[in-house]
């Protein structure tokens, strides 16, 4: 029997893993020519192990998909460099384009230039280390041109070492 993983837990290792870290989520086999009743033991243990660590990972990715997309809210994700990463319906509805127009465009595209200032600094001053959420009134230019009012409710997500990754963006 062949079993081959990308990674190894240590040896004996006794520490508490959380099932969706880096480590976890990057486990795969190759089995060659094994049959389900040869793999027991240890490895099946860890097969069974990282299937239930997917299915976990699935359903959590799957509610967030449903939440992210079914908020009658617009939801963004922006990049450090102001491009759109990530947008819900709500907020392609709220603006009028459509997602792939939204991910060919920056936040400072679609902000009403007077609106553009405020934004920019609020990027500045995160990027820069304060942690403080971004609420303000702003106005948006819709595709057809005329000008759309919201509340934003922004802020800067994190890794766990501190390091900025993605703005996220509420907006209604």
């Amino acid at each position: 029997m062949s079993v081959k993983r990308d990674w190894v837990m240590e040896q004996g290792s006794e520490r508490e893993t959380d099932p969706l870290s880096e480590e976890m989520l990057h486990s795969t086999y190759a089995v060659d020519n094994v049959s389900d009743t040869q793999v027991t033991g240890e490895a099946e243990k860890k097969l069974r192990l990282d299937l239930e660590r997917y299915r976990a990972l699935y359903e959590s990715e799957r509610r967030f998909r449903i939440t992210f997309e079914a908020t009658p809210v617009g939801v963004s994700h922006i990049g450090l460099d102001g491009k759109l990463l990530l947008v819900n319906q709500g907020f392609c509805d709220l603006i009028g384009y459509t997602h792939e127009e939204l991910y060919e465009r920056t936040f400072v595209d679609i902000t009403y230039v007077e609106d553009r200032m405020a934004d920019t600094a609020f990027v500045e001053r995160a990027l820069a280390g304060d942690r403080q959420p971004y609420v303000r009134e702003k106005r948006y230019i819709h595709k057809n041109g005329s000008l759309v009012w919201v509340h934003l409710v922004a802020t800067l997500a994190r890794d766990d070492d501190g390091n900025p990754l993605f703005f996220i963006s509420v907006v209604m």
